[in-house]
């Protein structure tokens, strides 16, 4: 894979994740700003005053590229910086005269939308694409201005992207296709360039509506040589996918194969409201190796009827799939109805997913599963006014923190960006493992790696009318480095793990049906650096590690009687860090630890008999943190161990009954806060410190019955209200303790009876 030359990524911001609020009217960000020239992207410490300013667009009500002229030729096309970065088909010479595709004039109408492909280059004879639309912007791998290759000619991944986003319902109505633009940049390091350069081209060509597919992610060469995740933008990234967001591009970008955090692209959603970050799905299941985070929007099925994939096409798996499908409905939905802002195109699109596991949004599965059809016909039919869907990612806390995983080195040098395609293909790896050694037993160095890439199996059994799938994903990796002299010996580890474990089983049987899934994950991390003397007893050595932990769950069991529906989620954080340094006579430590956590369980019942029913609902929801200081200095220690935790309980529940004359009729609602806090100190221990409990809790109740045979009538009716508030602080010094309750209860009975 080619890597970009540059060598130090350059500092960025902080900038707090953006969330749309839930207003009726919502707006795309470039609504109310000003228009951004191309010079601000490419250099964002321009001076403003020499600037060669790229022509604005005219905007329409919904913010829209002009489309009130005619369409221009792919020979007239050229972007706002270098009239030679469009090259026509016709302008490209293929060897073989035999295999050159026929090239026929044939514009698209204006209501299609323009489609660009990032990628690693793209087959210049394919018999499945139809050449006539297809426009060629650089090459940026091979420095020239045509992105096509000959067959066999180095990476064609972008080939298979092609051939999905190119497919069409009705491949006779040649007339209407949709003009695709494609550019090779994908290993280039230069990813952004090529994305400003198709940013021009839609300005140019005057096309309604835009929409580009990176099918690729985010890498990064550290210094020791291996290449991971990247979590960080460079500024140069940033600003080409602001350039694309003023102009209304939609961007779809894929969540990654790593089965991990998904890169600082597939998280990029959460800053930019025009980019979809994209996650694959099989048997209505997120797949194991698709990448998750806070910018996840939707998953794809990478292999299904829905998404009509082209026959010619090998059967393929990945999130480069899964988002070629979503790039090829956005199209369908754009030309079904071309007055649609990108931002009702998103909202449709998410609005129209299948929803699955945790209901809403969740960082594991987005929205749910791609709906084509439903998308395409919303568009068509259903057009809503206002963005009734404002995109809002959040949940009550986060699973894991996004951390460029750099080297631990004492001289540790910035990674090298890059990227790499999300493959066609994600299948299971094997174990890696590399070592190596240089010098002797007085001076020299050595390394060991461990890798194992994401690898998932999966069992299937069926017995007895129920069906049980489960699979386990589990990833790797270490890395030891040492050097020594004759006086010292440095070490640094670091190291990463992943286990996500998935069951899901259903069962039919002649008087009842059931589903279950649960999914439990937990991702830790750890480094090191340990130096000490070989001359005299004496030493430093530095920690720091963290576990991410989350289990979810959802049960349904329908019977005609009954109707029983639960869910729940939780997640807990962990971080730490230890120093110490020892030599003769002395030993100091130093550490900390931070927790936080949470959970949420819902149940809900409905039971039916001939005489009556029965509803009954409730929630739980917990939140906590805690933090853990401890230090020691030969025998002297401090411990401190502080937190807080609330919990919150919902319950209703109606039942109705009836019995000849008589007739029943019961409700409830039922409310309670929990709040704990505690702090405690331990020296030399000495304990001082401090508990407290404080309960707030009320219920509403109505009881009505009543009796009618025609000879006599009666009715009952009563209500109850009932609060009841507690508090309790436990303290402690030493041996001493003290307990203080306090409690006050309040309870109303109406009744009435006739």
């Amino acid at each position: 894979m080619v890597t970009d030359a540059q060598t130090i990524i350059p500092q960025i911001a902080v900038t707090e994740n953006h969330h749309s609020q839930q207003s009726e009217n919502i707006t795309a960000d470039s609504d109310n700003q000003q228009q951004t020239t191309i010079d601000e992207y490419v250099n964002p410490d321009f001076d403003s005053e020499n600037l060669a300013i790229t022509p604005e667009i005219p905007s329409e009500e919904n913010n829209q590229l002009d489309n009130s002229q005619n369409i221009i030729a792919d020979s007239e096309i050229a972007t706002a910086t270098d009239s030679d970065s469009e090259t026509t088909i016709n302008e490209y010479t293929i060897t073989d005269p035999e295999t050159q595709p026929e090239i026929t004039p044939n514009l698209p109408q204006q209501n299609q939308p323009l489609i660009g492909i990032i990628d690693t280059g793209f087959t210049a004879n394919n018999p499945n694409i139809n050449y006539s639309q297809i426009r060629l912007g650089k090459d940026l791998i091979e420095g020239d201005n045509n992105p096509l290759l000959q067959p066999n000619q180095e990476n064609q991944h972008g080939d298979t992207i092609l051939e999905i986003i190119s497919h069409s319902d009705n491949q006779n109505a040649t007339q209407k296709s949709t003009p695709i633009w494609l550019g090779r940049a994908t290993g280039s390091g230069n990813w952004h360039q090529s994305l400003i350069e198709f940013v021009n081209a839609a300005i140019a060509s005057k096309q309604p509506n835009a929409v580009v597919n990176l099918s690729f992610d985010l890498t990064q060469i550290n210094p020791d040589g291996t290449q991971t995740t990247r979590h960080k933008l460079t500024a140069e990234e940033k600003s080409a996918l602001k350039y694309a967001q003023d102009h209304n591009i939609l961007i779809v970008a894929v969540a990654g194969n790593q089965g991990a955090l998904a890169s600082a692209l597939g998280q990029a959603s959460t800053e930019f409201d025009n980019i979809i970050t994209v996650g694959a799905s099989e048997n209505n299941n997120r797949s194991a190796y698709s990448s998750y985070g806070e910018g996840l929007d939707i998953l794809a099925p990478i292999s299904s009827a829905q998404t009509a994939e082209p026959s010619t096409t090998k059967t393929k798996q990945g999130t480069s799939i899964a988002a070629a499908f979503v790039t090829n409905t956005l199209s369908q939905m754009w030309a079904a109805n071309p007055s649609l802002s990108r931002q009702q195109i998103k909202n449709i699109l998410l609005k129209t997913a299948s929803d699955i596991d945790v209901p809403g949004w969740d960082e594991r599965t987005g929205y749910g599963i791609l709906n084509r059809e439903l998308a395409i016909a919303t568009a068509t039919e259903t057009i809503p006014t206002i963005p009734v869907l404002a995109a809002t990612k959040q949940l009550t806390k986060s699973l894991i923190g996004a951390d460029a995983n750099t080297s631990n080195s004492p001289n540790n040098t910035a990674a090298k960006p890059s990227e790499r395609p999300a493959l066609t293909n994600a299948k299971a790896s094997t174990p890696k493992t590399t070592s190596n050694s240089t010098g002797n037993s007085v001076q020299g160095t050595s390394s060991y790696t461990t890798e194992l890439a994401p690898n998932t199996t999966t069992t299937t059994s069926n017995s007895n009318g129920t069906t049980i799938t489960n699979s386990q994903t589990n990833s790797n990796f270490s890395n030891t480095e040492s050097s020594w002299n004759k006086s010292t010996v440095n070490t640094n580890s670091k190291g990463n793990s992943f286990n996500e474990s998935t069951s899901d089983s259903s069962t039919k049987a002649a008087t009842y049906t059931s589903k279950n899934f649960s999914q439990n994950s937990v991702e830790n991390t750890n480094q090191s650096q340990q130096n000490y003397s070989r001359v005299k007893y004496e030493g430093t050595r530095n920690e720091q590690s963290s576990s991410n932990q989350k289990s979810r769950s959802s049960s349904n069991y329908t019977s005609p009687s009954q109707i029983t529906n639960t869910t729940a989620n939780s997640y807990r954080n962990s971080q730490s860090q230890s120093d110490s340094k020892y030599g003769t006579g002395y030993a100091i430590n130093n550490g900390k630890r931070q927790d936080d956590w949470g959970s949420k369980s819902t149940s809900n019942t409905r039971n039916t008999s001939s005489i009556g029913s029965s509803v009954n609902n409730s929630s739980t929801q917990v939140q906590g943190k805690a933090d853990w200081i401890n230090s020691s200095n030969n025998s002297s220690s401090t411990n401190t161990h502080s937190g807080e935790e609330s919990q919150v309980n919902r319950s209703n529940s109606e039942s109705s009954s009836s019995s000849g004359p008589s007739k029943t009729k019961n409700s409830s609602d039922n409310y309670s806060v929990i709040n704990s806090t505690w702090d405690n100190t331990t020296t030399d221990g000495k304990t001082v410190g401090s508990n407290s409990r404080d309960v707030y809790s009320e219920a509403n109740s109505n009881a009505n019955s009543s009796y009618d045979d025609g000879k006599s009538k009666n009715t009952s009716n009563t209500d109850t209200y009932t609060v009841n508030q507690s508090q309790e602080t436990n303290s402690s010094n030493g041996n001493n303790y003290w307990i203080n309750n306090r409690g006050n209860n309040y309870s109303v009975t109406q009744r009435n009876d006739t």
